[in-house]
């Protein structure tokens, strides 16, 4: 699972009322955040009856990818879509992903068996966050994002406490300079099989079979699932053209302008027939002579703002960044009980208790 930070840590800020602790630091982010992710962890884990059907699905071009370890079920299963030439670096791994989650009622330990004939791994959860600094899309484009809104005061001091607090629970936290946390959620989903959680529209175009998207639609407790078909189903083009899509529509949040007099309905209609803005402008005689004119006067504007939508795939990732940490419950432990977070003190002290 590859859950994006920064994304959830804001809607935990706004669905969860303002709290702090006695030393007056606000703690609503963290709390909202760690309820979003123990719901996670109960009720998206895939059976395995899932797995076999995600798997006689999935790109078969192993050989330029590493099976992410899964949790399942507490077993430990090797994925069936290697070669041989990976079969001793994905063992190798498992040991490593033997981390029972903080929400585990049934940790997995070192005894569980590796069953190469039975397809899927252990399931990782990774939390990847915005960097600090610009990325290349300021290069590009300097207006990008200028038009938010600044981070409310309230929200700042909680990101280090929330990662600080991630890592002694031993979920790896992964920053890459120079690209968003979008760009490495993309890259990692070139070489994992996964589940991604955000609500960032963005991230639907890296939808494959093998990947799927849940988006949070209220607070911090409900989600909607998108797989490809039902991202077929929902915008009637497929997800590689969402760049396309957004590059018609706009994006306010990012400060991309789109093609005026292009609405939702229209930019949906449009890049369901045509799948792209190269076949869409060879056609563009077709079009009605608002949307033709429109678009012939933003065609270089168009090109520009699809390549900020489009994600890099590309970023290079040091895999055992994505490796479960040791978890350092003592330290966890003291960090809540000086926040006053009274209900992670409890699970922690649940979880701790299952590893002595």
């Amino acid at each position: 699972m590859l859950i994006d930070g920064h994304g959830l840590a804001f809607r935990a800020f706004h669905a969860v009322p303002l709290l702090s602790s006695s030393d007056g630091t606000p703690t609503n982010v963290i709390m909202g955040f760690m309820n979003m992710l123990e719901r996670l962890e109960r009720e998206y884990k895939r059976a395995p009856q899932q797995h076999e059907a995600l798997s006689t699905s999935a790109d078969k071009k192993v050989t330029e990818r590493v099976p992410l370890l899964r949790e399942t079920c507490g077993k430990a299963r090797i994925n069936n879509h290697k070669e041989a030439t990976l079969k001793s670096e994905t063992n190798s791994m498992a040991k490593s992903y033997y981390q029972p989650s903080l929400f585990d009622e049934e940790p997995i330990t070192e005894s569980a068996p590796l069953v190469e004939s039975t397809p899927r791994a252990i399931f990782g959860v990774t939390i990847v966050f915005d960097a600090p600094g610009k990325t290349f899309r300021h290069n590009i484009y300097p207006e990008y994002k200028q038009t938010r809104k600044p981070t409310p005061q309230e929200f700042k001091p909680q990101i280090p406490l929330l990662i600080e607090l991630l890592k002694y629970l031993g979920y790896p936290v992964v920053m890459i300079e120079g690209v968003e946390a979008d760009d490495t959620i993309a890259s990692a989903s070139r070489i994992f099989d996964s589940v991604v959680v955000s609500s960032d529209k963005d991230l639907l175009q890296i939808l494959r079979p093998g990947v799927e998207i849940l988006r949070p639609i209220k607070g911090v407790s409900t989600f909607n699932h998108y797989n490809v078909s039902a991202f077929m189903e929902e915008y009637g083009f497929p997800p590689e053209s969402m760049p396309d899509y957004l590059a018609l529509l706009g994006d306010t949040v990012d400060n991309l302008p789109g093609v005026p007099g292009i609405g939702e309905k229209t930019a949906l209609k449009l890049i369901s027939e045509y799948k792209n803005i190269e076949e869409l402008l060879e056609n563009i005689e077709s079009l009605k002579p608002s949307h033709k004119k429109s678009l012939t006067n933003n065609r270089e504007q168009v090109y520009a703002s699809r390549e900020l939508n489009r994600l890099k795939f590309d970023v290079a990732l040091d895999l055992s960044l994505f490796q479960p940490l040791t978890p350092d419950y003592a330290a966890a432990m003291s960090l809540c009980e000086r926040l006053d977070l009274r209900q992670m003190c409890n699970r922690i002290a649940i979880m701790r208790s299952k590893t002595i």
